[in-house]
C-alpha cells in the first residue's frame, strides 16, 4: 500500500518510493464506455494517515501525469475572456457582411440573433452538464476517470476547515487547494472544488467519451478537429489574398508552439486588440461612404435566400466547443457563466454592426471579406496588413485544440521512442502539420464567405447545441423537465434542418 506522507514544512503530497513510478498502460480501444485511458500517472488505493487536514495543492492534483491535461488555473477573468472572444472572432466577422447581400437585412439580422442564442443555451448545458457528472461522481464516490489521487478519500479526511479567501485575492502565484471542504455523508463541493479535483472530464472530447463511451469520444474528437481545421484553413486562405501563405507558415509556426492556455492568451489579447482596431476603421470609413450609398440596392427581406446566411452566422459562434478548456483555465471557474455571457453579447452586438454599417455604406458590391471594399486606398492596404496580423497572433488558440488532440494520443506513442522520452513533442508536431495540411487545404476552397457557409451550416449546429443538449440529457436523465426536453428537442430539429438547407441552398448557388 502506498502511503502519503504530509512535510510540515510544505503543502504538498509526497508518495512513498517507488509509488511515482507505477503508469497504467492500457489499450483504449478495449476500454469499457466512459472510462478514460490515457497513460497517466495514478495511485490507487491511498489512504491518510496524518491527523492533520492535507492541503491538497492544484499543482499535485493535476501535474503529476503526462497525458490527462495540459491546463492549468491561472488565468484572471479578463484573460478567460480574451481567450473566450478570441474563438468566435477572427475571419468570420469580415466576411459576414458580405452574406447579407443574399439574404437581406431582416433575416441576417434574424438569424445572428438565433444563432446567439444557441451558443449561449448550448455552453451552459455543456457546462451545466459536465459540473452534475462531477457532482454526482463526488457524492456517489465514484470516478469512472483515471486520476492522480483519490481526492474524495482525502477531502473527506480532512478534521479542519481552511480558512475562507475571497475569490478576487486568490494570486496566480499561489497553490490553490480545497477550501472550506465539508465533512460527513452530505458532503458536497462548489464549482471551484469540484474543478480542481477534476482531472478526467476537461476537454469536448473528454464529455462524449464519458457521456457515450468510445463512440462519443472519437465522434467528438473528429467534430472538434473538423472545426478548427476550417477556421485554420479559412485563416491561411486570408493570408493567401495579400499575401503569400507559406511565408506566414514560418512565423506562425513558433507562435503555435504553446502549451497553456495563460500563454495563448497573451496572443489571444494582442489579436482581439487589432481586430478591434481593424473594425473601428472599417466602421469609420463605412460611415463616411454611407452618404454616397445608392439605398435602392439595398436588399432588405428576401424570404427564399435565408438559408444562404445561416451558415455563416452559425460559423460565427462556433467557438463554444473549447469552452471547457478556458474554465478549467480560469482561477475562478465558477464565473465562466458570466464570462461567457458578457462575451457572447459583445461578439453579437459586434456582428450587428460590422454587418449591417458597411452593407449599408456598399450595398450589393460590398467585397467578401470587406476590407477590398474600402475606398481610401492607404487604409486599405494599412488593414491588409494589420488585420493579417491580427489573425496570425490568433492562430495559436485555433491549433491549441488540434495539438491537444495529438498530445492525448496514446496509439502509436508506444512504437515511437521520441513522444516516450519528450512527450510534448506530439504537441509541437502537431502544430506544425496542422498548420501545413491547412495551407494546402485552403488551395481548393472557394471564396472565404461560402467556405464558411458550406462549413457552418454541415457542422455549426451539431457542434454549438446538438451535443450539448446530448450531453445534458445524458448527465440529468429523467431530472429533465418535459417542457425542457420538448423545447430543446425542437431547438436541435429545427437548426438541424436549417443547417442542411443552408448547405444544399450554398452549394447550388456555388454551382450556379
Amino acid at each position: 500500500m502506498d502511503i502519503i506522507n504530509r512535510k510540515s514544512d510544505k503543502d504538498s503530497i509526497e508518495c512513498s518510493e517507488g509509488s511515482s513510478e507505477k503508469y497504467l498502460k492500457e489499450d483504449r480501444l478495449s476500454a469499457p464506455p466512459g472510462i478514460s485511458t490515457y497513460d497517466t500517472f495514478s495511485i490507487d488505493n491511498v489512504f491518510c494517515t496524518s491527523s492533520e487536514p492535507v492541503d491538497i495543492t492544484f499543482n499535485e492534483v493535476n501535474t503529476q501525469h503526462s497525458g490527462e491535461s495540459i491546463v492549468k488555473h491561472d488565468n484572471s477573468f479578463i484573460q478567460a475572456m480574451f481567450n473566450f472572444i478570441k474563438s468566435f472572432i477572427g475571419i468570420g466577422v469580415i466576411s459576414i457582411a458580405s452574406m447579407v447581400k443574399h439574404a437581406g437585412i431582416a433575416n441576417a439580422a434574424i438569424c445572428i440573433i438565433f444563432t446567439a442564442i444557441l451558443s449561449i443555451i448550448g455552453t451552459n448545458l455543456t457546462i451545466s452538464a459536465r459540473e452534475k457528472i462531477l457532482r454526482d461522481d463526488f457524492e456517489n464516490e465514484e470516478f469512472v476517470g483515471r486520476r492522480t489521487l483519490d481526492s474524495v478519500q482525502i477531502a473527506r479526511s480532512f478534521e479542519s476547515q481552511a480558512q475562507p479567501q475571497r475569490e478576487d485575492r486568490i494570486d496566480a502565484d499561489q497553490n490553490r487547494s480545497f477550501q472550506s471542504l465539508p465533512n460527513g455523508d452530505n458532503a458536497s463541493l462548489d464549482t471551484n472544488q469540484l474543478l480542481l479535483y477534476n482531472n478526467y472530464l476537461k476537454s469536448y472530447a473528454e464529455m462524449g467519451q464519458r457521456c457515450f463511451g468510445e463512440n462519443g469520444y472519437y465522434f467528438c474528437t473528429l467534430l472538434l478537429a473538423l472545426n478548427q481545421i476550417i477556421v485554420v484553413t479559412a485563416y491561411m486562405r486570408f493570408f493567401d489574398e495579400y499575401f503569400k501563405a507559406y511565408a506566414m507558415l514560418a512565423t506562425l509556426i513558433p507562435t503555435c508552439m504553446f502549451m497553456d492556455l495563460k500563454s495563448i492568451s497573451l496572443f489571444s489579447t494582442i489579436s482581439i486588440f487589432l481586430i478591434v482596431h481593424c473594425l473601428f476603421l472599417i466602421l469609420g470609413v463605412s460611415i463616411s461612404d454611407i452618404p454616397d450609398s445608392n439605398f435602392d440596392e439595398i436588399t432588405y427581406l428576401e424570404y427564399f435566400e435565408f438559408p444562404l446566411f445561416f451558415g455563416a452566422s452559425v460559423f460565427m459562434f462556433e467557438g463554444d466547443m473549447v469552452c471547457m478548456n478556458i474554465q478549467d483555465s480560469m482561477k475562478n471557474p465558477k464565473r465562466f457563466k458570466l464570462l461567457s455571457f458578457c462575451s457572447l453579447t459583445f461578439i453579437t452586438v459586434m456582428c450587428f454592426i460590422v454587418c449591417f454599417i458597411p452593407y449599408l455604406a456598399y450595398g450589393n458590391g460590398i467585397s467578401d471579406p470587406i476590407i477590398n471594399s474600402i475606398s481610401i486606398e492607404a487604409v486599405r492596404d494599412y488593414l491588409k496588413v494589420a488585420y493579417t496580423a491580427a489573425i496570425g497572433f490568433g492562430c495559436p488558440l485555433m491549433v491549441y485544440p488540434l495539438c491537444e488532440i495529438c498530445y492525448r494520443s496514446v496509439i502509436i506513442d508506444p512504437y515511437i521512442s521520441l513522444f516516450k522520452n519528450y512527450p510534448l513533442s506530439k504537441f509541437y508536431i502537431a502544430a506544425v502539420v496542422s498548420l501545413c495540411f491547412c495551407y494546402f487545404f485552403s488551395k481548393v476552397i472557394p471564396g472565404i464567405g461560402s467556405f464558411i457557409n458550406i462549413s457552418g451550416a454541415l457542422l455549426g449546429p451539431t457542434s454549438t447545441i446538438i451535443m450539448p443538449v446530448a450531453f445534458y440529457f445524458k448527465a440529468y436523465g429523467k431530472d429533465v423537465p418535459m417542457y425542457e426536453f420538448s423545447l430543446y428537442i425542437s431547438i436541435c430539429l429545427i437548426s438541424g434542418i436549417m443547417g442542411l438547407i443552408s448547405f444544399v441552398a450554398t452549394i447550388i448557388d456555388e454551382s450556379d
